[in-house]
């Protein structure tokens, strides 16, 4: 829920309402709790938005308000793609007003006054004519795809009978509450129910004449329409004369076009034709543009009997199912930046835009082509105060950088534990201080998931959205910091170990395609590949060794708490050359000193038995191709002396840090680890920081690990034979946890997704149940972020395993292939959603009655695809 103040910037807007008229928008401003133009000032616009908008808070959202200049879908579509530009962070937009209403929609009166909502927009006058009929070319729902995954969810909610009653009781008081407030503020609008004897419906095949009066321009008030033709209404009878009229809220399919419907028998002909329940004349131009709901109250009924006296009621209709659908509206988990009254920052409200990337957003700006432009900051970890020596390789990356010679790419390539992520975070955070005009970027490459949800973030704190479901989260980032509109940044890719993830194969690109190219922008790399540093920098390659002594002394020292030890000099100087000057074998043997308050001698001897009794196991499990054997036997070492100190004093901690060895090393949440009592997991965690296995993030719900302490990990589990077991377990584990779209905590699904996809892809012929739970739910999340293609790879693992173990009948089967269907259709692989649904409904048919939600479902699904595959194949006759 938004603050009490008013947002920062104008991408923390998430909510949008869009009016045709100047009448609408004075009755839904009546709803409004708060207008920040007024409080702060306007927030300006963007170039070439030509919308004059004003912002203000509607219970629990930040909302823009725009009204179009005039009524067509093509008015609809500028304005809506010029708002965008300015509020980049729009994730909804409702486009309330009035509309002209079907009389009947299914078997129901609908009245003057009522409330239509969108499942679906027809652009009806869009198309080709033949001889003798004229045919719709396309419609909004068949060729963009339908309303997106979090819209239709919501109107899914509001169909549920318990749901609509609460909608139509909350926009009933709210329509109390604007007529209140239009009173005492003395509106000249009316506000309030013009009575059953103004609700008039005549024959579809009467139009009304008049002498002197040109036919279909003149309103009913105008002239006398032959009550002969009226058409009783059984609804309007219920209505006590003089008692609250009560709006019914219709959803459906709703017709927009460029003119206005005038003529009942076209209205009845057109809406049978395409099941629908209203007219209006801008739905189609925002529904190409913003992801949309049409919310239009009915003022006429689409013939040529028009009257005003309705007009001012229906906005106050629509206005309050509006405010109604808003207030079971949840937006995600994104940012939205705020300020308090004075125009500082909100001390309470300084959160991550994303767990996962702490964001450090400051009001710094510089100028690129006449424009001011601010930075922002996408950087996962915070200064490590800790951070000593490296002096001359941060001096020769600046020098590289912004010297005379200056490069755009840069590696930093070295063994693992060497420090290499260390360094690029003191670099990072060297140019946030000393050029403040540089946004930064960090990208890890742990996997091709890691690296696809840090563009994700960056995506949304860029303030980008997709123009379509087909397009690349990477691609649009891509191309935004490809842009000078970007201004100035640098961009960290970290962890780049794997030459495929890097440079892709011949079945898939990889990252390297969707690096930004731009003389603005700066890119630093880090590696453990010599050869991924030099094909992706040439000769712009830095090598980090090992620490020269003193530099290691002073580690030590900073991360030893028994400053004492440091006596013995001779004991100190033998246990770092022993442990190769490494910077990770150092963090982690001070945190075994600390830990266990051991002197440096004993911790010696250790050691020195240790790497007498595994050294087939380090030489086997530690091998890398830049790491000399003396620096593979420090890291494998320490951490073995303070595991087998940690299986004799905390079995949940070994528990815990075998589960994470299962799943990323890195942006682990908290609420992802394995069940257990919050004292004995604190303490576990804790342990495991002490040993410098872990460490947590700033905010404290988000933990990190090495990759070579996930590496020793993943080799002493296999050595015992545990492995497939824990793997086991951990797959159960994330699966029962994995969010649904009913809980409450869905918007962490995007944190978890990284590690599902670990362990699925680590998942080698185990056919058990939790494993196809796992791939039904991150389905359904990537289903849910439009990522179409992965979301059928899940679907289709699914539909494999229960065609393998259930009937065709079984209706779980069943659900898992409409889902397949669906993804198929969303991605435009309609014929495979044919082939799929034509069995679906043959089956249901079987075993359901005709009533049946899910089979009425599947039918929709079935006749969605064949009007889609129509139009496809007349778009191939011309």
């Amino acid at each position: 829920m938004a603050s009490q103040g008013p947002p920062i910037d104008r991408r923390s807007f998430r909510v949008a309402i869009v009016w045709a008229l100047p009448r609408e928008a004075d009755a839904v401003s009546l709803l409004f709790d708060h207008f920040w133009d007024r409080e702060r000032g306007p927030y300006g616009r963007a170039d070439g938005d030509t919308n004059h908008s004003i912002t203000g808070r509607i219970g629990g959202h930040d909302v823009v308000l725009a009204v179009l200049p005039n009524m067509s879908t093509n008015s609809a579509a500028a304005a809506t793609a010029s708002l965008r530009s300015s509020y980049t962070g729009l994730h909804l937009v409702l486009l309330v007003g009035i509309c002209g209403g079907v009389p009947r929609i299914a078997n129901f009166d609908a009245c003057l006054g009522d409330v239509v909502v969108s499942k679906a927009i027809v652009q009806y006058d869009y198309g080709r004519r033949y001889p003798g009929r004229f045919a719709v070319k396309n419609t909004v729902e068949d060729s963009l795809g339908r309303a997106n995954k979090d819209i239709r969810t919501l109107l899914a909610v509001f169909e549920t009978e318990f749901m609509r009653k609460w909608l139509k009781d909350d926009a009933s008081k709210y329509l109390k509450d604007l007529q209140e407030a239009a009173m005492r503020e003395q509106r000249q609008a009316n506000y309030q129910y013009p009575g059953t004897n103004e609700d008039k419906l005549y024959s579809a095949t009467y139009a009304q004449t008049s002498k002197g009066v040109q036919p279909f321009k003149a309103l009913c008030t105008e002239i006398v329409c032959d009550p002969a033709y009226l058409t009783g209404r059984e609804r309007l009878e219920e209505v006590v004369p003089g008692g609250g009229f009560r709006p019914e809220v219709f959803i459906g399919r709703i017709g927009s076009g460029n003119t206005v419907m005038k003529s009942g028998a076209d209205r009845d002909q057109i809406a049978a034709q395409h099941n629908l329940i209203a007219f209006e004349m801008e739905g189609a131009g925002a529904w190409d543009e913003v992801p949309c709901i049409v919310v239009k109250g009915i003022c006429d009924y689409a013939d040529s009997h028009k009257n005003k006296a309705w007009q001012d009621f229906a906005a106050a209709t629509a206005a309050a199912v509006a405010r109604a659908i808003l207030g079971q509206y949840a937006a995600d988990d994104g940012h939205q930046g705020l300020i308090q009254k004075n125009g500082t920052p909100s001390s309470s409200e300084e959160v991550s835009y994303s767990n996962a990337c702490t964001d450090h957003y400051q009001e710094n700006s510089h100028i690129m082509n006449g424009k001011a432009l601010e930075s922002c900051y996408c950087i996962p970890f915070t200064k490590n105060k800790r951070f000593t020596g490296r002096t001359t390789v941060l001096n020769a990356l600046e020098d590289s950088f912004f010297g005379q010679e200056q490069t755009q790419r840069m590696a930093l390539v070295g063994l693992g534990g060497v420090g290499k992520t260390q360094i690029a975070l003191r670099f990072a955070y060297r140019i946030k201080e000393k050029r403040p005009e540089y946004s930064i970027f960090w990208v890890p490459v742990l996997s091709a998931e890691t690296a696809e949800r840090a563009y994700r973030d960056m995506a949304k704190k860029l303030g980008l959205q997709k123009s379509s479901e087909d397009e690349d989260v990477k691609d649009l980032v891509c191309q935004h910091l490809s842009s000078d509109k970007a201004g100035k940044w640098l961009l960290i890719i970290d962890n780049a170990d794997e030459e495929e993830l890097i440079f892709g194969s011949a079945e898939k690109p990889g990252l390297e395609e969707y690096l930004p190219q731009n003389e603005n922008g700066i890119i630093l790399l880090t590696t453990r590949s010599g050869q991924v540093a030099n094909d992706f920098a040439q000769a712009d390659v830095i090598y980090i060794e090992q620490m020269d002594q003193e530099e290691a002394k002073n580690l030590f020292e900073k991360f030893l708490v028994q400053k004492n030890l440091l006596r013995d000099k001779v004991a100190t100087g033998e246990l770092l050359a022993y442990l190769t000057f490494l910077p990770l074998a150092i963090t982690q043997a001070a945190a075994y000193l600390n830990e266990n308050r051991a002197p440096i001698q004993a911790y010696l001897g250790l050691l020195r038995i240790l790497i007498s009794s595994f050294s087939a196991f380090l030489e086997t499990e530690f091998r890398d191709n830049t790491r000399y054997k003396n620096s593979q036997n420090a890291v494998g070492t320490t951490w073995i002396v303070s595991f087998h100190q940690m299986q004799k004093s905390n079995h949940i901690a070994v528990d815990i840090l075998s589960f994470i060895s299962c799943i990323e090393p890195k942006a682990i949440p908290q609420s992802i680890l394995p069940d257990m009592k919050p004292f004995e997991l604190e303490g576990a965690i804790g342990a495991l920081c002490s040993y410098s296995f872990l460490s947590r993030r700033e905010g404290g719900d988000m933990l990190d690990m090495h990759s070579l302490v996930h590496t020793a990990t993943q080799a002493w589990l296999e050595k015992l034979g545990r492995e497939r077991q824990v793997l086991k377990d951990a797959v159960c584990h994330v699966a029962a946890r994995f969010p649904t779209k009913n809980d409450a905590h869905y918007g962490l699904r995007r944190e978890y997704l990284p590690h599902a996809m670990r362990l699925l892809n680590r998942n080698h012929g185990d056919e058990a149940v939790e494993v196809y739970q796992l791939f039904e739910k991150v389905g359904d999340s990537f289903d849910a972020d439009r990522r179409f293609k992965e979301a059928i790879r899940c679907f289709e693992e699914v539909c494999r395993w229960k065609q393998g173990c259930h009937p065709k009948t079984d209706h779980n089967r069943l659900a898992s292939e409409h889902a397949l269907a669906s993804a198929y259709l969303d991605n435009r692989q309609i014929k495979d959603a044919i082939k799929i649904l034509e069995h679906v409904v043959a089956i249901e048919a079987e075993i359901l009655v005709d009533n049946d939600p899910s089979r009425q479902l599947s039918v929709d699904l079935l006749q969605d695809c064949l009007k889609r595959l129509e139009v496809a194949s007349d778009d191939k006759d011309v």
